[in-house]
């Protein structure tokens, strides 16, 4: 007699007998609750963390800010603090002890001469070396006429040597109007030469 086999009981019990698939079970309440303070943790974290990011970076813009300013301020306080290089002092007119015109008018005339090598070093700002080498050859030729005159005791040779004083002034202002020669030793030279003429006119 062969084996009774049993049926299958799935297929043998109603639907309603049937047995269901097991479904998960239901979130306790107390995982939940962790679920939700943790959730809060990290929103108070990320909260923290923006408002630190938030100051920080202001505090920064304000430390670059006064960096600058302060960079500004030491710049311009030593703009202000630097002195303007001063301007070249000049030079004095040579003042050579020229003597007496009237006792001895050629040394005094070669004292002249000498002063005029003085003008002449101080520069192209004060006399033309060219000017001055002809300044020097007329009061050379004013000193020849005067030496005549002593030496022939005449009286139309001395009006010859007051000629060429007064020429020699002409030529002096003439030079201060071209430029090549300055002022100051301009009028120096003249009044050496107007000492001279009278000088001469009283001996």
């Amino acid at each position: 007699m062969p084996p009774i086999e049993a049926p299958d009981q799935a297929q043998q019990l109603p639907p309603q007998f049937a047995r269901r698939a097991p479904s998960a079970p239901a979130p306790r309440p107390a995982s939940r609750f962790r679920l939700l303070i943790g959730a809060l943790v990290v929103a108070a974290v990320a909260a923290g963390v923006t408002a630190l990011l938030m100051k920080t970076k202001p505090a920064t813009t304000a430390g670059v800010g006064a960096g600058s300013s302060a960079s500004a301020t030491a710049s311009a306080s030593a703009a202000t603090t630097t002195t303007a290089p001063a301007s070249p002092t000049p030079t004095p007119s040579p003042t050579l002890a020229l003597g007496d015109p009237a006792a001895d008018p050629i040394a005094y005339l070669e004292a002249m001469r000498g002063q005029i090598d003085g003008f002449i070093a101080q520069g192209q700002d004060t006399i033309d070396p060219n000017t001055g080498r002809d300044l020097q050859n007329s009061l050379a030729d004013l000193q020849n006429a005067i030496t005549g005159a002593q030496n022939n005791n005449s009286a139309r040779q001395l009006r010859t040597a007051r000629t060429k004083i007064n020429d020699l002034e002409q030529k002096i202002a003439g030079d201060t109007d071209n430029g090549t020669l300055s002022q100051g030793p301009a009028d120096q030279l003249t009044g050496e030469l107007q000492n001279l003429d009278n000088a001469l006119a009283n001996n």
